[in-house]
């Protein structure tokens, strides 16, 4: 299987990655800045451009220490809708996180074309139950989660008749260290899991990222700013358009290098065979009539004219010339008498 469609276009292997800017929060409240955050999306070459809808009061406590970040940045649905209508208008794919019931209803009646789930909600059943029926593709992000849990989630999502699911290694930690990144777990989920396998990536800059699709990663999932000095919860370890365009540039380059994996020569390389590789070639002139000696052969680098591989220099002794051969002219079957004999 994995393979997946979001609004008409494959995610999975023997595609190109899907590249999510991750605008979350960073619109700070302003429609003007959520639609330049979806316009500079487009421009630097993303996929798609997601946000987070919710309303603090629905999925945080109001003694927990975030609730005022949260509530800081809450929007209602008008806000993610004329967001959505703009998206629209200039042909930008746009969805967002649901971080609890609310949100994935509000997503679903304006008509996004995928749900994604937050890292902290791998776990929470009800609200998985109630996103299982939801008509479009659901993503997650597996952040805090063992491979246990992972796959917990999977069999859920299954149980209930989903395959159009897709989802990300991630370390939910902002800003997340280099060094625990640990690409390779992307490897050990491919081989697990027939969906597509994506990275959320934390790091600040693009290594992380390019080396997630080097190693197989069908999405890669950025958090995106116009500013990193912009106030603001994710402003500071997100993307702005300059990086965000060189990670996205860098990974097209990186999946043109990766190719296949079958062997494949050049077109180049076929014409450069002739004048790179050794032939078998006369090692001083040699009389119609004469026989082949292994003093009178060697292998060089010929003309424009090849001759037999080196493989069939052992087989022409004793063979005897059809013709003059002059010094350093290429020798081919027709230049002995009888042929090439098994």
């Amino acid at each position: 299987m994995n393979r997946v469609t979001i609004n008409g276009v494959t995610v999975g292997d023997g595609h190109p990655a899907y590249i999510i800017a991750e605008a979350s929060c960073n619109h700070n409240g302003s429609l003007a800045t959520g639609k330049e955050l979806i316009q500079a999306a487009k421009e630097c070459g993303a996929s798609a451009v997601k946000f987070q809808n919710y309303l603090a009061k629905d999925f945080v406590c109001k003694d927990n220490v975030m609730y005022d970040v949260f509530k800081s940045v809450e929007q209602k649905k008008e806000f993610f809708e004329e967001l959505y209508d703009y998206a629209q208008k200039i042909g930008m794919t746009m969805f967002s996180t649901a971080a609890a019931i609310e949100g994935a209803d509000e997503i679903e009646a304006i008509g996004m074309p995928a749900i994604k789930l937050g890292s902290s909600n791998i776990n929470n059943f009800p609200l998985l139950e109630h996103v299982a029926t939801k008509k479009v593709p659901i993503l997650f992000s597996a952040g805090l989660a063992t491979l246990e849990e992972i796959e917990e989630t999977v069999r859920f999502f299954e149980d209930r008749g989903r395959r159009d699911i897709l989802f990300f290694h991630c370390v939910a930690v902002y800003p997340a260290r280099i060094e625990d990144v640990n690409a390779r777990f992307i490897q050990t989920l491919k081989a697990r899991f027939p969906y597509p396998i994506g990275y959320s990536d934390h790091t600040i800059g693009i290594h992380a990222a390019v080396a997630s699709v080097c190693v197989g990663a069908n999405m890669i999932e950025k958090h995106f700013t116009l500013d990193n000095k912009m106030k603001g919860p994710d402003h500071s370890f997100s993307a702005d358009p300059k990086v965000m365009k060189e990670m996205i540039e860098a990974i097209r380059e990186v999946e043109k290098a990766l190719g296949t994996s079958e062997r494949k020569l050049a077109a180049e390389e076929w014409g450069f065979r002739n004048t790179a590789r050794r032939y078998v070639v006369a090692n001083k002139s040699i009389s119609k009539g004469d026989a082949l000696t292994r003093d009178k052969l060697t292998t060089k680098k010929p003309g424009p004219k090849p001759g037999l591989e080196p493989k069939y220099l052992s087989a022409l002794i004793g063979k005897v010339a059809a013709r003059d051969i002059l010094e350093e002219e290429p020798i081919t079957w027709e230049d002995i008498i009888g042929g090439k004999r098994d």
